[in-house]
């Protein structure tokens, strides 16, 4: 199933000399756990701040939003992150 997946968006379905998941011009990798669990209760915090005001996590809620996916996406692209 994944390599159709794989397949359909125009990626190769195994992972190439260096280990990395994509092509030639784009490398992905999994976040080290830190940096999940960073984004993770970034979000989580976010998200009770919601449903309980919070001061500074209710207040800025979309920018903070936005770090916690932009660490996960860095923890993504950058190796050893």
């Amino acid at each position: 199933m994944t390599a159709g997946i794989f397949a359909r968006v125009g990626l190769p379905a195994q992972r190439g000399a260096s280990g990395h998941w994509g092509t030639s011009w784009i490398f992905v990798s999994t976040p080290r756990r830190e940096t999940f669990f960073v984004s993770v209760v970034i979000a989580a915090l976010v998200i009770i701040g919601m449903i309980v005001p919070l001061p500074f996590f209710t207040g800025y809620a979309l920018g903070l939003l936005l770090i916690a996916y932009l660490i996960l996406l860095a923890g993504v692209l950058l190796d050893n992150l």
